[in-house]
C-alpha cells in the first residue's frame, strides 16, 4: 500500500495484532526495564481517547469518498461529537538541502485538538492561514530532527516535492510551528512524529491543476466521551448515508473505526500472550 493513503479499513484491528506477534519474537530488552503491561497502558493514551477514523469503504474503490463538507456537517447535526477534523494525504516530501523527510498531510486547524497534538515551537497552523491559503507548514519532531539537526526550524524555508508529477515545480513553504513530540504508539511505532502539516486550501491549490498529487481523503472526529463513542458512530452513519445518497439496503460507501476498540483488543490480545505478556522494556536514557 502507497505510505501516503489515508484509509482505514476494518483489517486494523488483525493488522495491529501483526505487529503485537512479531514483537513477541523478539529478544527481552535488558534491565533496567519495566512491565510490559504499564507500557502498552502508556502507549494506548498516546494514541488519544475516544477517537474515530472515518475514510472510503475498499468497495468504493477511490480515495475521495469522505469531505471536507461531511467534516463540517458531522460538527454540526452529530450531539455526540466534540471535535472534527478533515485531512488528505499529499503524494510529496519535504526537502532541505537535498535532503527529504516527512509524510506530507493537508489538514484544518482542527486537526491539532482533535488528534490531541501540542506545538513544541512556533505556532500551530490558524483559521487564517486557511482563509488565506498561505503556504507555511508545521513539522513533526523527527522531521525537524532529520531536515535542521539541532537547529531551529522555525522559519526556514522548505520544498514540498511531488513524488508522483514529474511536471509539477516543487512548492516552497514556510516552516511555522514544530509538534511537540509524541509517544510511541501501540507496538511502539512513532511515525506520527514524521509528519508535515499544510493548510487544507494550499494543499487543494497544489494540486488543481490535474496532475494528481493527492492521496486519500479521511476523516477523525472526537467523541464527547468514551461512553458517548457508540452514539456518536450512529449519528455519523446515518449523517453520511444520508449526504451520500445511500438507498436502504444498500452498503456504506465509506468505513468508521472506534479507536478505543482497536486499541482494546490490542491490549487484549497481547496480554494473553504469555510471551509478550512477560516481556520487559528497557527504561529509555
Amino acid at each position: 500500500m502507497n505510505k501516503h493513503r489515508y484509509y482505514v479499513g476494518t483489517t486494523v484491528i488483525s493488522a495491529l495484532w501483526c505487529i503485537v506477534a512479531a514483537c513477541a519474537d523478539e529478544p527481552a530488552s535488558p534491565v533496567p526495564s519495566r512491565p510490559m503491561e504499564q507500557v502498552l497502558a502508556e502507549q494506548a493514551a498516546n494514541m488519544g481517547a475516544n477517537i474515530i477514523k472515518i475514510g472510503a469503504s475498499d468497495a468504493a474503490n477511490r480515495a475521495d469518498v469522505v469531505t471536507p463538507q461531511d467534516a463540517e456537517d458531522i460538527l454540526k447535526v452529530c450531539p455526540a461529537v466534540r471535535y472534527v477534523s478533515s485531512g488528505v494525504s499529499l503524494e510529496a516530501e519535504l526537502e532541505f538541502r537535498q535532503i527529504r523527510w516527512g509524510l506530507p498531510l493537508g489538514v484544518t486547524p482542527s486537526y491539532f485538538v482533535t488528534n490531541e497534538w501540542k506545538i513544541g515551537q512556533g505556532k500551530l497552523l490558524s483559521d487564517a492561514d486557511i482563509r488565506e491559503h498561505r503556504d507555511v507548514c508545521v513539522i513533526g519532531s523527527d522531521v525537524a530532527k532529520h531536515l535542521f539537526g539541532k537547529g531551529d526550524a522555525v522559519g526556514k524555508i522548505v520544498s514540498l516535492v511531488w513524488t508522483t508529477t514529474e511536471n509539477r515545480k516543487p512548492t516552497d513553504l514556510r516552516v511555522i510551528g514544530v509538534l511537540e513530540k509524541k509517544g510511541p504508539a501501540l507496538g511502539g511505532s512513532s511515525t506520527w512524529n514524521g509528519v508535515v502539516l499544510v493548510p487544507l486550501t494550499t494543499a487543494n491549490d497544489k494540486v488543481s491543476d490535474g496532475k494528481g498529487g493527492l492521496g486519500g481523503w479521511g476523516i477523525t472526529a472526537k467523541a464527547i466521551s468514551r461512553d458517548r463513542v457508540p452514539e456518536a458512530i450512529k449519528q455519523i452513519t446515518e449523517l453520511l448515508r444520508k449526504r451520500h445518497n445511500i438507498q436502504p439496503g444498500k452498503p456504506d460507501d465509506f468505513i468508521i473505526v472506534d479507536q478505543n476498540q482497536v486499541i482494546d483488543e490490542w491490549v487484549k490480545r497481547a496480554m494473553e500472550d504469555e510471551q509478550w505478556r512477560n516481556r520487559k522494556v528497557e527504561v529509555p536514557k
